[in-house]
């Protein structure tokens, strides 16, 4: 599953905050050039596929399927790349498809084709990525076990696949199906969405959250057990603004950045049909939960750049270095305060800090040739991969704090996007070697670069 985001605004307290901690550092920044490797990482069961700082497709794991997209059914035990594009946006693995967005809006599907899951229009498997249709407006998709899930930048709802339990949200019976994107209602206002298993979490632009499918563990929150075969509004709140669906339990986040959720967390004493707030902290920023139900865990970050994990650790996936076993409650791993956002994997765990390096832990066979149980956070070198920095080119940003344009030296830029400490993107147009950042909110933003001499990640404050 990839990371979701709706739009929100810099919180004055978050910016005052943070302010105070990093001025003094950012004032002086002379562009320190952070080795790359993947910026986004989605899991399955037993493949990853990720999105690598340049844009480029990787993928690892189980390949019995064609679900890595490299033209073969050989697993791989480490990752390798997806032909040979680098405008990859948006990447979702389901179990065994995988389903992406590039930078054009353009959607694509590779692997099995059971339950009509790719939407190509047919029954047949993909070893390769394969575009779905020819429309350019796509900019969510979540595949899930028996179908897939996606919006349109117009608002607009989609689903194919199989409608086990009502996941394709059309009101049809359990036996109905479709092999290519089919429209759910009208509305217009749909933001962002996370299917997996056999149920669906979505939000609209107005912040409301809305749910369907498979409800036996109560993972909709309505308050019921009962299917839905259509969109079903989870209570009144208007402030959701981050969701993940697995098997048989739901997880959220709101724009305080509280942490909610609601079904049946195997192993753990968590059991609601409702929405249940958990602890009282309201610094969350990711959260990230294994889709199966099977021995599941939770990987989260905050906005002060810790890591947390909850669950189970049979794999020592927790990252907790086999100290503690399962954590009952959400626990503090390690005391690095760098996290940009964590994946839960089936028993390996994975993470990106905002330097732009690659992490491991727990099962690593799927990542690393001959791996075995890692307890804690290890990093992964992508220096075999092709995809690092080149460590002797030095760039630096001023002013810095800024307040209407950045200037940039030590590389030509030929794209740049911004990120704020909620982690939602703002793209701006490079003018020769300077950025127009005047629209942008007071606050700290991570800038990733992509320039003739390669690609970086910096860090500046808006004033």
């Amino acid at each position: 599953m990839s990371c979701r985001f709706s739009p929100q605004t810099t919180d004055n307290f978050k910016f005052l905050y943070m302010r105070k901690i990093l001025t003094a550092a950012l004032i002086a920044v002379t562009g320190i050039t952070h080795a790359q490797c993947f910026e986004k990482v989605s899991a399955s069961a037993f493949h990853f596929v990720a999105i690598a700082q340049n844009g480029t497709l990787w993928a690892w794991g189980a390949n019995n399927l064609g679900q890595l997209g490299d033209g073969t059914i050989i697993d791989k035990p480490t990752p390798v790349q997806i032909g040979t594009a680098n405008n990859w946006l948006i990447v979702s693995a389901g179990e065994s498809h995988t389903m992406a967005i590039k930078t054009d809006g353009t959607l694509w599907a590779w692997g099995n084709d059971n339950y009509q899951r790719l939407g190509n229009g047919n029954a047949d498997d993909s070893l390769i990525p394969v575009q779905i249709g020819t429309d350019n407006n796509w900019k969510e998709v979540s595949a899930g076990e028996r179908g897939t899930v996606a919006v349109k930048t117009n608002g607009t709802l989609w689903t194919w696949g199989t409608n086990t339990g009502g996941y394709l949200g059309n009101g049809a019976a359990a036996g109905f199906a479709s092999n290519v994107p089919l429209q759910i209602g009208s509305a217009t206002d749909w933001q962002t969405v996370s299917g997996n298993g056999r149920h669906c979490l979505a939000i609209k632009t107005n912040g409301t959250l809305w749910a369907w499918g498979l409800n036996g563990d109560g993972q909709l929150g309505n308050a019921t057990t009962t299917n839905s075969t259509t969109p079903l509004q989870v209570g009144t709140a208007t402030d959701w603004k981050w969701i993940d669906a697995s098997s048989r339990v739901s997880f959220a986040l709101k724009t305080n950045n509280s942490l909610w959720g609601w079904g049946y967390l195997a192993g753990m004493t968590f059991d609601f049909s409702s929405p249940q707030q958990i602890g009282t902290a309201t610094d969350w920023k990711t959260v990230s939960i294994k889709k199966q139900a099977q021995s599941q865990y939770l990987l989260m970050t905050k906005t002060n750049g810790t890591l947390w994990a909850w669950g189970n650790d049979a794999s020592e996936q927790l990252g907790n270095g086999s100290v503690t076993g399962n954590f009952t409650n959400p626990a503090q791993v390690g005391l690095a305060t760098d996290w940009a956002n964590a994946t839960a994997g089936y028993f390996q765990s994975s993470a990106v800090k905002t330097t732009g390096t690659f992490w491991v832990w727990g099962d690593t066979q799927l990542v690393v040739s001959g791996g075995s149980f890692v307890s804690q956070p290890t990093q992964y070198a992508c220096t075999s991969l092709g995809i690092e920095n080149p460590e002797n080119i030095k760039i630096a940003l001023y002013p810095n704090p800024v307040r209407d344009l950045l200037n940039l030296s030590g590389a030509n830029v030929v794209n740049a996007v911004a990120y704020d400490l909620s982690g939602k993107k703002y793209h701006l147009v490079p003018q020769g070697n300077t950025l127009d950042v005047s629209a942008l909110a007071s606050g700290l933003y991570m800038l990733s670069l992509e320039t003739e001499q390669g690609n970086f990640n910096v860090k500046f404050l808006k004033k």
